[in-house]
C-alpha cells in the first residue's frame, strides 16, 4: 500500500471490525453494491482495494479490542465528507441486511 500512497498521493481508509461469520459471497456483495454505487454516484474512476486481517487472540489483548477480522476499503484519493459518510452508510447497510456483526473502526485519510 505504501508503493500505492507514493504513487498516488493520497489514500482514504475505511476500516470495521467483523465479529461474526464474513464469507467469500458476504464479501462479494458488499463489493458489488459497492462498485455499483461507485458508478452511480459519478466515481467510476475511483479505485480501491481490500484487506482483511484476522485479529486473534493475542493481537486483540495487545490492542484492547475484541477478537474477529478488521476489514478495510482503501481508496487511492483523499475523498471529502459527503463521499465518505456515502460509503460508509453503503458498508454499515450492506453488513446490517446481510446480519453480520460489526463495528466501524475508523475512516483514516493519509495525504502524501
Amino acid at each position: 500500500m505504501m508503493e500505492w500512497l507514493n504513487e498516488e498521493g493520497e489514500m482514504t481508509t475505511y476500516s470495521f471490525m467483523i465479529y461474526s461469520y464474513f464469507g467469500i459471497r458476504d464479501n462479494a456483495i458488499i463489493n458489488h453494491a459497492l462498485t455499483q454505487e461507485l458508478i452511480a454516484q459519478g466515481m467510476a474512476t475511483d479505485r480501491y482495494v481490500q484487506n482483511v486481517y484476522d485479529v486473534d487472540e493475542e493481537k486483540a489483548n495487545k490492542f484492547n479490542m475484541k477478537r474477529g477480522l478488521n476489514v478495510q476499503w482503501v481508496f487511492s484519493r483523499d475523498m471529502n465528507q459527503k463521499e465518505r459518510d456515502m460509503i460508509v452508510n453503503l458498508l454499515t447497510d450492506g453488513l446490517n441486511h446481510l446480519n453480520i456483526a460489526h463495528d466501524l473502526y475508523g475512516v483514516f485519510g493519509y495525504v502524501d
